[in-house]
């Protein structure tokens, strides 16, 4: 019995209402290794991914923005949930956009 690839069937739909199939084009199973690749995640953690079947694979390309920490860095997530905490959109301005700006904390 061949084994359902519910990455490629999800793939398949999402070419129906997204142009590309995807919202990256480099993230497009398609240039990579068509009817095989595994299109989507359902966990990352350091540099391993694991695919919709739960296979693990290393990620060797680490490509869309995780090349330095890995994914789940957990001084990274606590930053970000701290941050959720106080509020992540508001009517006024945030400081971390002078801080990322100026790398000058204040």
């Amino acid at each position: 019995m061949v084994k359902k690839n519910k990455g490629i069937e999800l793939y398949n739909l999402g070419k129906k209402y997204i142009l590309g199939g995807n919202m990256l084009f480099s993230k497009n199973p398609e240039q990579i290794l068509p009817d095989q690749w595994p299109s989507y995640y359902s966990k990352c953690t350091k540099t391993y991914v694991w695919d919709l079947n739960k296979n693990k694979y290393t990620d060797m390309m680490c490509y869309v923005g995780q090349s330095t920490l890995g994914y789940c860095d957990p001084d990274v997530d606590k930053k970000v949930i701290d941050t959720i905490k106080n509020g992540n959109i508001c009517t006024l301005n945030s400081p971390e956009e002078i801080e990322l700006s100026t790398n000058k904390v204040y």
